[in-house]
């Protein structure tokens, strides 16, 4: 099908063409004359209704003589009539010489005819008369149809010939069709509506099913049920943009990827039939048009006029013609393309001018600060102070409302006008807090002389901490100390708010930088924003993050920090989380709390909130930095409970939402998830290549550096470099120290540093460093207390070893950490096998199994593979007499799990030595000659211990 096939084919018109038909039937029977007026805003389908027609026409025995307005030649005189003369001369000699006069008479007749001069005007009315008589005329010979399309456009002297054959053909064989695209000389509409044998038809556009089959027709059944809906919404039902919308469809994405697409985009063809809409129709629709896509969501009738510079009756008059065009709905244009198209036209000029003129309208009705910042941004440079301020309010409020771009824009504008040094200095501390939350690699830039604006008091409160915060994020320690300093010795000086700010920034700095909050004294709050004070929750959730790690038991009524505690850090972080706003301005809070709950060795209560707030916030509108932290917490939940491969992806994830160079001092923290994880699962090179990523000095000097150096020794330890894991292990021991926050829930290096020793052969220090860890742990915190015993049992006797790893066991399920419940049982099932309880030691590695499978921890899963020898005790191939000692007995079975000789040392407590004497006694009497041969069961080696 041609497109211009397409473009002539009816969609919902029968209605219309079975009103001609008749008509045209009754003038041929002789009826009499009769006529239609056909109005509809423009590209409704009058034209291609008359095209249509014309063809039933022919058929039916009528000649067809047809003239078109065009908005060009309006100012012609006689334009109408003399292409009505004209058609009537190709079928009828008699009238040629009338059609020459016409042309004559047009040069001494201008647009308005009935006020030219008398002669001439005596002359051509005798000529239309003539011309009239001409046509019913050539009625008489056969029927008549005189069809006038786009009489919008028609002059004055035309106009009254149409009325004045409209009222002579009452006993004719004439059909006159008058068709309209907007409106008409009132008294000539009144005139013409009032004969008796004059009706009226009205084109809409096309429903929706109407649509439907449009579309069909242009791209087929399957790709209409796709798009219906969409092409819809976007045209109104108008054919013409209905048509321009397939075809965009078709030419400009294919069908097959239309049929598939979310949300197809309207495109060159759309817009194009747009400017027909707004060219071809009444002169009011394109300057209209034009109000409206500058005012966007702010336009209404009384703002478009006064920014075009029209009167609200005739605005409001072209508002209804463009939402019947399919253009508008609820006063809006319907679709970003169609707004492109209707500022295409203007100079940048003209366009900047009624921007501006738009802002200073919405300004004086009082708009918001947003709204008329998104026209000050198109108007170019601010000229006045009042669009300076404008600009900075709408910039704060696109920071509040999760829209950083739209700020970072407003700023760069308000930057360019100049301004006082004061004002600059805010301007460019909200500059980089809205990079920050895009990109916070770029943020850093613009922070250049923050220290001397708050140093010479430029800068206090709220804006000022935040420049301090963001110099620490981008590693400038040195310039964030000094103006933290000054801000703590000069608050009294400073806004009121300033001591609400500092209080705030030293709960984050305690987790950010704890050396650094140590110079941020308890500041007494203002009587004059207590109220904020005490109902700030960022100010809450930092205040419980700073309490959980530097154990501040004066908070808490109860007098205990433990995870136990009905009143303490967990219930408090909770009640904060249940009212947190997943926005720019609860963002902070909402991060604060999760890790307070996390620190309190709650993981299982913190997986279940971060989970579900990280599956809000994919429905939010929130910065990328924040969403990718929010990521992250929750990946270190995850890695809490053992869910290794969840803390993997959502680590990655949150460094492909934002790059390392983003991350500044906190790229330790999703780097030591994705270490501790790929160590646990045993992908050791990969571990190792996360460890060699670039990681800034001043990380070490916060938590994340703490995580990190954490996740370092246990990748350390698993690759059997046990005395290099001992001092990252020992340094995570002094960092918590020197921070005052020497507390094994927030890293147990103690229980690391005393495995780290095992391995080397130093149970007694090991045990002591497990026994202090156990000591100084409070009530409650399951989950570091089995982590505790599970490392004390290791470095005791096997005999002590077995009830200590019982309650490791079952500290550990009740905290929902499967990692290290995985560890424990399978300690638990070697000291089962060892101390020959092998029913027990078989049911243990059973579960231990499972779970090291579910959670993907590979090394365990080869330690505990299932073999002939671990499910069912093999006979007895002890020679009689030969029997093992139940040291040796010991360890043969430790050496039977693959155990090297110097870990089969540190388990025992014995030399090296002792054990290579051991092991060849034990291969002499069982006669083997290899490790491969020794069976598993404990019981075999010992059977005839007791008759020894």
């Amino acid at each position: 099908m041609t497109d211009q096939l397409f473009e002539d084919q009816l969609f919902e018109r029968d209605d219309e063409l079975n009103l001609l038909n008749d008509m045209l039937t009754s003038c041929i029977r002789g009826e009499g004359g009769r006529v239609v007026n056909v109005s509809g805003i423009t590209a409704t389908g009058k034209t291609a209704l008359l095209r249509c027609w014309a063809g039933q026409m022919a058929t039916a025995g009528a000649r067809l003589i047809m003239a078109t307005g065009s908005s060009g030649e309006q100012a012609l005189p006689l334009g109408i009539a003399r292409q009505l003369a004209r058609g009537a001369a190709a079928v009828f000699p008699a009238a040629r010489s009338l059609a020459v006069m016409l042309d004559q008479d047009a040069l001494n007749v201008g647009p308005s005819g009935a006020r030219q001069a008398g002669g001439a005007q005596a002359a051509t009315l005798q000529v239309l008369n003539s011309l009239g008589v001409a046509l019913l005329e050539l009625a008489e010979r056969d029927p008549l149809v005189i069809a006038v399309d786009d009489a919008q456009y028609a002059d004055r002297p035309s106009l009254e010939f149409l009325l004045c054959l409209a009222r002579r053909i009452g006993p004719s064989r004439v059909l006159l069709v008058i068709t309209q695209g907007g409106p008409v000389d009132p008294q000539f509409q009144a005139d013409l509506l009032s004969q008796p044998h004059c009706a009226r038809m009205t084109l809409g556009p096309l429903s929706p099913g109407g649509v439907a089959r449009m579309v069909t027709e242009h791209l087929g059944a399957s790709a209409a049920a796709r798009l219906a809906a969409a092409c819809q919404a976007v045209t109104g039902g108008n054919p013409l943009l209905v048509r321009a919308f397939a075809e965009d469809v078709r030419a400009g994405r294919g069908l097959a990827q239309a049929v598939f697409a979310d949300e197809p985009v309207p495109g060159r063809a759309y817009a194009e039939a747009v400017l027909r809409c707004l060219y071809r129709g009444p002169p009011d629709l394109l300057p209209v048009a034009q109000g409206t896509a500058i005012l966007g969501q702010s336009a209404s009738p009384s703002l478009i006029a006064s920014l075009i510079g029209s009167q609200p009756a005739a605005v409001r008059q072209a508002i209804q013609a463009l939402t019947e065009a399919g253009l508008l709905d609820s006063g809006r244009l319907r679709h970003e393309v169609a707004r492109d198209a209707a500022l295409g036209g203007l100079p940048a000029a003209r366009r900047a001018a009624l921007h501006r003129r738009a802002a200073q309208l919405l300004f004086a009705a009082g708009a918001s600060a947003v709204y008329v910042a998104h026209q000050l941004v198109p108007a170019g440079p601010p000229g006045e102070q009042w669009e300076c301020d404008v600009l900075g309010q709408a910039a704060e409020t696109a920071l509040k409302d999760g829209e950083p771009e739209f700020a970072i824009t407003c700023l760069h504008h308000v930057l360019q006008a100049g301004g006082t040094p004061a004002r600059r200095a805010a301007y460019q501390v909200l500059l980089a807090s809205a990079h920050w939350r895009v990109n916070p690699q770029t943020a850093g830039r613009y922070l250049g002389g923050l220290v001397d604006a708050i140093q010479s008091g430029q800068l206090t409160g709220r804006i000022a901490v935040e420049g301090v915060i963001q110099l620490l994020w981008s590693g400038q320690l040195a310039q964030a100390t000094l103006a933290l300093d000054h801000l703590s010795t000069h608050h009294g000086d400073a806004s009121p708010s300033t001591a609400i700010e500092l209080n705030r920034a030293a709960g984050w700095l305690v987790y950010a930088h704890p050396p650094l909050s140590t110079r941020v004294p308890a500041l007494p709050v203002p009587q004059t924003v207590m109220d904020l004070w005490i109902t700030d929750p960022n100010l809450q959730s930092t205040s419980v993050l700073a309490a959980v790690l530097r154990d501040d038991r004066d908070r808490w009524a109860d007098g205990s920090c433990g995870a136990a505690s009905d009143t303490g850090p967990v219930a408090e972080a909770e009640q904060i989380l249940e009212h947190s706003q997943l926005n720019d301005q609860g963002m902070g809070a909402t991060l604060a709390a999760l890790l307070a709950l996390s620190y309190a060795d709650c993981p299982d209560k913190a997986a279940a909130w971060s989970r579900t707030l990280l599956a809000q916030a994919a429905q939010s509108h929130i910065a990328p930095a924040w969403h990718a932290l929010l990521t992250w917490v929750t990946a270190r939940i995850s890695l809490h409970l053992g869910a290794l491969e969840q803390a993997e992806a959502l680590a990655q994830a949150a460094l492909a939402e934002m790059p390392p160079q983003s991350w500044g001092i906190a790229i330790g923290g999703p780097l030591a998830v994705l270490v501790h994880a790929s160590t646990a699962m045993g992908n050791f090179t990969q571990a190792a290549r996360y460890l060699s990523q670039p990681v800034p000095k001043s990380t070490f000097e916060s938590m994340f550096g703490l995580d990190y150096l954490h996740a370092r020794g246990r990748y350390d330890l698993a690759t059997d470099r046990p005395a290099v894991a001992l001092a990252s292990f020992q340094a995570c021991g002094d960092l918590m120290t020197q921070w005052q926050m020497d507390r094994p829930i927030i890293v147990p290096w103690r229980t690391d540093a005393a495995r780290a020793l095992i391995k080397i052969g130093e149970q007694c220090q090991a045990r002591e460093l497990a026994r202090t860890q156990i000591g100084i742990l409070d009530q409650g915190h399951a989950r570091t207390r089995g982590i505790s015993l599970r490392v004390y049992a290791l470095a005791c006797e096997l005999r002590e070893r077995r009830h200590m790893l019982g309650q490791a066991v079952d500290l550990l399920q009740n905290s929902g950490d499967r990692l290290e419940l995985t560890y424990a049982l399978t300690d638990l099932s070697q000291t089962h096998y060892a101390l020959g309880e092998s029913s027990r030691a078989r049911l243990t590695i059973r579960r231990a199994r499972r779970l090291a499978e579910e959670c993907k921890i590979r090394p365990l899963l080869t330690l505990l593979q299932p073999t002939a020898s671990s499910e069912a005790d093999p006979p007895n191939t002890a020679e009689p007499g030969n029997t093992l000692s139940e040291a040796e007995a010991r360890v043969a079975i430790l050496a039977a799990q693959g155990n090297t000789n110097r870990e089969i040392a540190s388990k025992l407590f014995i030399t090296i030595s002792t054990v290579e004497q051991h092991l060849t006694r034990i291969y002499r009497k069982l006669s083997i000659t290899k490790r491969s041969d020794l069976p598993l069961s404990y019981r075999q080696y010992t059977a005839n211990s007791a008759s020894q």
